[in-house]
């Protein structure tokens, strides 16, 4: 099974770089810094470069995090 995205790129860019650009100013009220997260993965669909290091940022983060009992 193919692990893509089954949405043109087209459409795949602007929601990133919106995501992307929402989550710098997450300190606003409806913003936040969960966007910024989202818009590199659907960055990494069509760069594959980039889908290594954003898997080591994630694990690094998900062991960093406390875990919620």
């Amino acid at each position: 099974m193919d692990k893509t995205l089954c949405v043109s790129p087209w459409e795949r860019w602007p929601a990133a770089c919106l995501l992307v650009v929402g989550g710098t100013v997450g300190f606003l009220p409806i913003l936040g810094f969960w966007m910024l997260p989202l818009g590199l993965i659907l960055v990494a669909e069509d760069i594959p470069f980039l889908r290594p290091p954003l898997a080591r940022m994630f694990a690094w983060l998900d062991r960093k995090w406390p875990a919620k009992s």
